[in-house]
């Protein structure tokens, strides 16, 4: 792909991402009957994060191991910061222990 293409995909991304969120401040949309709008940032998360996650050669344990101590400290905790902070962090003791 050429830089055209990689700006029209990046712009595209930013309006699919964007509009949803603004078109009920410039609509008289009833938001709160479209409840199942807010699972969309878990599903779009999720669908970046599984191919990291199941390789080619198959599951990735000390990257899988990571996914599930985020999934619990997100539970525990509702704070992204820490969340994330966790899943980089046991993952860097796994790959650096050698462990799997």
């Amino acid at each position: 792909m050429d830089q055209i293409e990689v700006t029209l995909v990046i712009l595209g991304m930013a309006a699919v991402t964007y509009l949803p969120r603004v078109l009920p401040f410039f609509t008289k949309i009833d938001v709160q009957r479209y409840i199942f709008l807010k699972f969309i940032p878990v599903a779009i998360f999720s669908s970046l994060a599984m191919p990291d996650l199941m390789g080619v050669e198959g599951v990735h344990v000390s990257r899988m191991v990571a996914a599930v101590i985020a999934v619990v400290v997100a539970y525990k905790t509702r704070r992204m910061f820490l969340t994330v902070f966790m899943a980089v962090f046991i993952l860097y003791l796994i790959e650096k222990l050698e462990v799997f």
